[in-house]
């Protein structure tokens, strides 16, 4: 369904400051309904856990990685759903844990705290700062392009660097994480996302960490930023004046 708002209306909202272009919360991008509270499972939305979103093949190097010579991965957004529900709640999450492998036969626990009590890095305030950043800059995006490989893998690839990267530059091609491909494009692409990072940039996206429990991948979801209730009346007000402008202007 789409909400319909004259023309006057949208020049008003325009005016007084209010974004209507901002993400769409529509199944398979976002959880339809708040995550579980307690423990649950994921499972493929289809056949490929990157069914729709798309993946490349990449080696990322650095000491959060499980292999000491690097390891070959598919990088990219995953296709998943709680497991179970009905209707399905279908959604993309992200991989935040280059130590571990995918393993959907383990439980997951929404956290405010990943990694705490691990070996992994710390997601500190200022990384979840920065991984907010990713989405609110560059999300939209790459969900207008998907399914699309090289996108997919550039936005896994700027987010690993955020959460493994020890130094102060942004970079995957070089420092404490780092990834080799065959095609350069994905790296560029990647250096491309956390060089557009602008920590102005309207906050769009609230973070949903998912902890594996047991050995797993811990992963990252994001939900879009409820608009508030106060602009959802004013644009309704706004409508139904721009509803009499319009019936004014035809009686004319």
């Amino acid at each position: 369904m789409f909400l319909r708002f004259p023309i006057a209306a949208l020049a008003t909202a325009t005016v007084l400051g209010l974004s209507l272009a901002g993400p769409i919360a529509s199944s398979p991008y976002f959880p339809e309904t708040p995550l579980p509270t307690g423990e649950f499972k994921l499972e493929k939305q289809a056949s490929s856990i990157f069914d729709g979103v798309g993946d490349s093949r990449v080696k990322i190097h650095g000491e959060n990685v499980s292999s000491s010579t690097g390891l070959e991965v598919l990088a990219g957004g995953f296709a998943v759903k709680i497991k179970d529900s009905s209707p399905a709640d279908n959604f993309i999450a992200w991989c935040v844990d280059t130590f571990e492998y995918l393993d959907l036969r383990v439980r997951y626990e929404v956290t405010s705290d990943p990694f705490s009590g691990r070996d992994d890095p710390d997601i500190n305030e200022a990384k979840q700062s920065l991984i907010a950043n990713l989405f609110d800059t560059a999300y939209d995006t790459l969900l207008g392009a998907i399914p699309n490989d090289g996108e997919s893998a550039a936005f896994q690839l700027a987010l690993w660097e955020i959460v493994n990267e020890t130094g102060r530059a942004l970079d995957v091609t070089t420092g404490a994480f780092y990834a080799t491909v065959r095609s350069g494009g994905v790296l560029t692409r990647a250096n491309a996302l956390l060089a557009g990072l602008d920590a102005s940039a309207e906050r769009k996206y609230n973070l949903v960490f998912l902890e594996a429990k047991g050995t797993g991948q811990d992963l990252l979801t994001v939900v879009p930023v409820p608009v508030p209730a106060s602009a959802l009346l004013l644009l309704g007000a706004l409508g139904g004046l721009g509803s009499v402008a319009h019936r004014r202007r035809r009686r004319a």
